[in-house]
């Protein structure tokens, strides 16, 4: 942060904030940030996060390689940036909000514990390989008649051959 801001002036978050309290590690992001930028939490040991309202984008590579297992994504999140959480080996579920426009490029490509994703209506776009190499990803509820499916986006996942 530059000299002479305050935690509340911040909108954007660029570093970890990360904290250590009785209960462990977690991450305390101020209730103003909007956007979570790129790489913001690139591989960090984090189990849970818990994101604020008022966060609409989730950056390009945010959470790439992290060991977070759930994700709490505020009802307010518009967009999901590529490899924002690809690598995530252990994410076991996130829940989508019905805010939600975009799912990036090989945002949760990796995430071989992730079992199930219920994509929003209001989701227009899945960009490629989204859900690529997700090894246990054996359920997916779509709008129905979605179209925004784009190239191989459940490449090499079991839920692949219906897609």
């Amino acid at each position: 942060m530059k000299a002479g801001t305050t935690e509340n002036d911040c909108k954007q978050i660029r570093s970890p904030y990360i904290h250590y309290g009785e209960s462990g590690k977690h991450i305390q992001i101020p209730a103003n940030v909007s956007r979570i930028e790129d790489g913001a939490f690139l591989g960090l040991d984090l189990p849970t996060v818990l994101l604020p309202d008022g966060i609409k984008t989730i950056g390009r590579a945010a959470f790439l390689a992290s060991e977070v297992e759930n994700v709490a994504l505020p009802d307010t999140l518009e967009v999901i940036e590529d490899d924002a959480f690809s690598g995530c080996r252990y994410l076991q579920q996130i829940y989508l909000p019905a805010s939600l426009t975009r799912i990036g490029a090989r945002a949760f490509m990796g995430c071989e514990s992730l079992r199930e994703i219920h994509i929003p209506k209001s989701v227009q776009i899945i960009e490629d390989e989204a859900f690529a190499f997700c090894a246990n990803l054996n359920s997916v509820t779509l709008p129905e008649n979605f179209n925004g499916l784009r190239k191989d986006v459940f490449r090499d996942s079991p839920i692949s051959e219906k897609f």
